[in-house]
């Protein structure tokens, strides 16, 4: 029964894995709208206490949760993509961060109406993304 269990959970950890190999930056976008860009080299993160402790390859950092707007994986440090920036109005292809395929959406819109609660990829035509979905 254990062996039924572990493959799986091996597989979808590998996966996700890969995936977050296409992000070299972590951005964190604050209440302010500023944003800190971090690389995911050797990332460790964790959350204690209402604070967002994030470790990597540069040294560590601490983020107070409630000071934090968003926070998102990015291909480019230096002009992280948000929705609002994205054409929204191209189709999408939508995956799980593990990497199972979700569906095509007309657009990041009606994608986002039709997923449910969870961490989802979105590839479209000049877009690269990972969204929560609430």
């Amino acid at each position: 029964m254990k062996k039924k269990l572990l493959l799986p959970l091996l597989a979808a950890t590998m996966s996700a894995t890969a995936q977050a190999q296409d992000f070299p930056y972590l951005v964190l976008v604050g209440n302010d709208e500023s944003k800190t860009v971090l690389s995911v080299e050797s990332l460790s993160i964790s959350v204690s206490d209402g604070t967002l402790k994030i470790s990597n390859n540069d040294g560590t950092k601490s983020f107070t949760l409630s000071d934090l707007n968003k926070m998102f994986f990015s291909t480019d440090g230096t002009s992280a993509i948000s929705l609002t920036e994205a054409a929204t109005d191209d189709e999408v292809e939508v995956t799980t961060v593990a990497g199972l395929p979700v569906g095509r959406y007309a657009s990041i819109e009606k994608a986002q109406a039709s997923l449910k609660p969870g961490l989802y990829v979105m590839k479209g035509k000049n877009v690269k993304l990972k969204i929560a979905v609430k």
